[in-house]
């Protein structure tokens, strides 16, 4: 009998919640962003209401810049986006997108528009809705999408409609989907149900209903999710468990199929939530990945360890597991670390160990020894590293230096201004030790209150960008070692 009474109300439930959303919201007369923009003109003010990005492209910088792609954006008093959208080339318009709030800046209608042919109409493609409970809390929401893309109804010119032979289908197919989250008396989700509907605009919503639904139990902090197939009949193919601790940390979590197969997840955390164990199974009692850390009072990571089963991997049968041990100094640095990888049946160690040369526990040289020893091979390698700074504390050069794999060879400097702001930087390598390989520029306004302009510079070309006083980005340009350019300006009306 209960199964009798689940069926029924889940073949009742989504015709209840479609009459809903068709009686409130009339999405079919739901066509003019014009709408969105009007309806949303309130008192207040913001530090713009609008901003224009045009990209640009030249093939040098002497050259004039050819517009590329513009985008616009509008923002309504409380500075929230309502309106995106893109301009090509040749000043038609492409995609946008509007969205509405209310007076609490809530999110209550969409709609996404893309021209979608040959004269460039603009066609709405998607729309969408929230709706809210007196709480406040997310109560409904409806999207509906129409795939104009679809490899039936488009050629092979993308943005121009497909001109079918007689006979051919044009059907446009779409996809309505609805959401209902229900609460109890002290306003905890208890259930959430999705029900996602396809169909053609020539043939009206199809018979191919699919039910997801979540069931919550807020005593236990359980989560039961059932995802129903889609052809209508609402048979389980397979469920979904979660469970949580007492702070809302996922502990547990399984997928169990309509055929009886399973899988399943286990977590641990500490009481600073930080997560220390992790396992995957196969099927209960057995795991197939296992994945470990430790934690020192401090909050520092001192081990980890994961091993993998021939399951998980794949049926390889000398999966890779590792095992890492950090140590640390009393400021947090690190001291040791080693790493153990099981690599074809055979260990590799991996041992790094630090040396620092300090100054008021500013470290002055950081000295690393690193040794990797494995089946037949070894390799031996040291990294020193330098450091130099200010009167201010701020560092000016740091040196890297030694022999081996792992090290690179490199010197950077900084400088900055009276303010404390960096204003330069270098990096050059081994190879030209007296050319810089990068370089960055900064310049402030007045008493370097704001950045006013960045310059990267390195081998491939320059990068600049330009800011208002207040913080915005004026231009962000590249010029690659060809000289040629490309980058967006940005406009804002206020």
């Amino acid at each position: 009998m209960k199964g009798t009474t689940l069926c029924i109300l889940l073949m009742v439930l989504p015709l209840v919640v479609m009459s809903q959303y068709y009686r409130r919201w009339n999405y079919t007369q739901y066509n003019d962003y014009k709408t969105f923009l009007k309806s949303n003109e309130d008192s207040g003010k913001v530090k713009f209401n609008a901003v224009t990005v045009t990209g640009f492209f030249a093939h040098d910088t002497a050259s004039p810049r050819r517009t590329v792609l513009k985008t616009i954006s509008r923002f309504n008093t409380r500075n929230m986006n309502i309106f995106l959208g893109y301009i090509d080339s040749n000043g038609r318009a492409l995609d946008s997108t509007v969205k509405l709030y209310d007076d609490k800046n809530r999110f209550i209608k969409g709609a996404d528009y893309r021209a979608d042919d040959s004269a460039f109409v603009m066609r709405k493609v998607n729309e969408y809705y929230d709706d809210y409970n007196p709480s406040g809390k997310r109560e409904r929401w409806y999207n509906f999408n129409i795939d104009y893309y679809s490899n039936d109804y488009y050629g092979e010119k993308v943005g121009h409609l497909k001109k079918h032979k007689k006979g051919e289908s044009n059907d446009v197919s779409y996809t309505k989907t609805y959401g209902v989250t229900t609460y109890n008396e002290a306003d905890d989700p208890v259930k959430y149900m999705v029900v996602t509907i396809p169909g053609t605009l020539q043939k009206g919503d199809s018979k191919d209903t699919a039910v997801q639904i979540s069931m919550y139990k807020c005593d236990d902090r359980h989560r039961i999710t059932f995802i129903h197939d889609s052809g209508g009949f609402f048979d389980y193919n397979y469920k979904e468990y979660y469970g949580y601790n007492a702070r809302g940390k996922e502990i547990f979590q399984a997928n169990v199929s309509r055929k009886g197969d399973s899988s399943f997840t286990t977590r641990v955390y500490d009481n600073r939530d930080t997560l220390t164990e992790e396992y995957f199974y196969d099927k209960p009692g057995v795991y197939n990945h296992r994945f470990t850390r430790t934690v020192d009072q401090d909050g520092n990571i001192t081990k980890t360890e994961e091993n993998l089963e021939e399951s998980y991997t794949g049926g390889v049968s000398c999966p890779n597991d590792k095992t890492t041990i950090m140590v640390y100094d009393n400021h947090y640095r690190i001291l040791s670390f080693t790493e153990t990888n099981q690599s074809s049946g055979q260990a590799e160690i991996t041992v790094t160990t630090h040396k620092y040369l300090t100054d008021h526990d500013r470290v002055m040289t950081d000295s690393a020894f690193i040794t990797q020893k494995g089946y037949l091979h070894a390799i031996t390698s040291m990294v020193i590293k330098e450091y130099k700074y200010d009167s201010a504390g701020n560092e000016t050069e740091e040196v890297e230096k030694g022999g081996g794999r792992y090290v690179t060879n490199e010197r950077t400097i900084w400088k900055y201004n009276a303010q404390g702001k960096e204003i330069y930087m270098a990096n050059y390598n081994n190879c030209v030790p007296d050319k810089p390989q990068k370089e960055e520029f900064y310049i402030y306004y007045p008493g370097s209150k704001s950045l006013r302009k960045l310059i990267r510079r390195d081998l491939y070309g320059k990068e600049i960008e330009e800011y208002t006083e207040d913080g915005r980005k004026l231009l962000e340009e590249t010029i690659d070692y060809n000289g040629t350019c490309s980058g967006s300006e940005f406009k804002y009306d206020k």
